[in-house]
């Protein structure tokens, strides 16, 4: 496993197995955004998603902003824009989840 892998590959396991909640996302974060971009970028990497620095039409899938100018969002159209507060309840689900069938 090459070095890239290796720090982007999914790490976070929860009973011997690997987080997947992110494995088709692709996430570049616009502007300001609580949490931190630092935080956002843990949680998706450790549950399989790719978070990009740079936004590039072909690599990005989702963008993370807490608010964007009319401008850019008509530029960015085809992409879903989320907020950061998505990422952190839908992990909060999946775990609450997770909990209610053991």
């Amino acid at each position: 496993m090459s070095r890239y892998q290796r720090k982007h590959s999914p790490t976070d396991t929860y009973r011997g197995h690997q987080s997947i909640y992110y494995s088709t996302y692709k996430f570049c974060i616009f502007l300001f955004v609580v949490p931190s971009s630092d935080e956002i970028k843990k949680l998706v990497v450790a549950n399989g998603g790719v978070f990009q620095h740079y936004y590039a039409v072909s690599k990005v899938t989702h963008i993370i902003a807490s608010n964007l100018p009319t401008s850019k969002i008509q530029q960015i159209r085809d992409k879903k824009i989320i907020r950061p507060d998505w990422i952190v309840n839908r992990l909060l689900d999946i775990l609450v989840a997770i909990s209610s069938d053991l």
